[in-house]
């Protein structure tokens, strides 16, 4: 019951979120068609400023309301970020950056988001920090609206999160624990290490290609697919509420994968322990070894099963399906 009562409000939030947007877009098409001038309601300008270092740096916090975030590699620290001024120049979101103690920390404080609408003026500028390459302690990133992107970076400790935007990292490396999140908007990994590693995304989709993590990853969507491909870890988790899970290339002690309303398509899945879960959707799965290599239990209510129940084997699988049919193969 509380799974569905989830699943109706992922739903809803989506449906009305949706309506919203089109309806704000109706609104200015007919502006425009009765004459007006959509982008003279713009009082959204924005002003660039840098930022030099003091010191070096070995933690960085950003939070931003309305801003593209993006942390890469480079040979030497730059900062460059976005401030927003109405039409006369006075600023409507106070920016403030400090470096103490190693610690840089940029902050936008923005107590009316409503001043910061923008129409029909393209993005919005970027916040861009370049980092010379080393290990840092923690990286924390956090846009409000807008995208969070880190590349070619390595920390200890990584967070990028975007409530209304994508969140994206590329050729990443992490000591110890990465949280990668997306609240209206896509996950997109692509080679990425790290010790512990989690991806959520609550409407939008999750692709992770070349991702390694030492101990556990895991990855959650709300409301959107999850796409696995080449991915390794001690313990692997992925989980949908309302969309399909695909993985091609999974390597793991174990590995779960738990869809509530969508299919489950898994190639190549080579893992001692394997737990498939679905409410309403088919599974199929291509699993490493043979079939006598497996204990296997499985449970369907409505639906069918080329596998059944069977002991014996050193690698467990269990498989269950309430509506839909479970299809598992063996490569060996």
């Amino acid at each position: 019951m509380n799974k569905g009562r989830h699943i109706f409000t992922v739903v809803m939030a989506a449906v009305g979120g949706a309506l919203l947007l089109a309806g704000a877009a109706l609104f200015l098409v007919g502006l425009a068609l009765e004459g007006w001038d959509v982008a003279a309601l713009n009082n959204a300008h924005f002003e660039v400023r840098s930022y030099a270092a003091a010191g070096d740096i070995e933690s960085v916090h950003i939070r931003y309301e309305s801003a593209r975030i993006r942390i890469e590699s480079g040979e030497s620290f730059s900062l460059t970020y976005p401030v927003r001024t109405n039409s006369r120049g006075d600023v409507l979101a106070e920016v403030t950056v400090t470096e103490e103690n190693g610690v840089l920390t940029v902050t936008e404080a923005d107590p009316f988001p409503i001043w910061g609408i923008s129409f029909g003026t393209g993005e919005t500028p970027a916040l861009v920090l370049t980092l010379p390459a080393k290990e840092y302690e923690e990286i924390t990133a956090s846009a409000s609206a807008g995208s969070v992107a880190a590349e070619g970076i390595a920390a200890k400790a990584l967070t990028l999160r975007a409530d209304a935007g994508s969140a994206e990292a590329k050729g990443v490396r992490v000591s110890g624990a990465a949280a990668f999140t997306a609240a209206l908007g896509d996950v997109t990994l692509r080679d990425v290490e790290a010790g512990s590693l989690s991806a959520a995304a609550d409407v939008g989709r999750i692709e992770a290609e070349q991702v390694r993590a030492e101990r556990e990853a895991t990855f959650t969507a709300g409301l959107g697919n999850i796409d696995l491909r080449e991915v390794e870890a001690g313990s692997l988790s992925a989980a949908a509420d309302t969309g399909s899970i695909a993985a091609d290339g999974v390597y793991a002690e174990s590995a779960a994968f738990t869809a509530n309303l969508g299919d489950i398509d898994l190639r190549a899945v080579d893992a001692a322990s394997v737990q498939l879960a679905n409410e309403l959707g088919d599974i199929a799965a291509t699993l490493a070894g043979t079939k006598e290599e497996y204990t296997i239990r499985v449970q369907t209510e409505l639906g069918s099963s080329n596998v059944v129940d069977r002991d014996g084997g050193s690698r467990r699988l269990n498989a269950q399906t309430e509506m839909g049919s479970i299809r598992v193969d063996f490569a060996g």
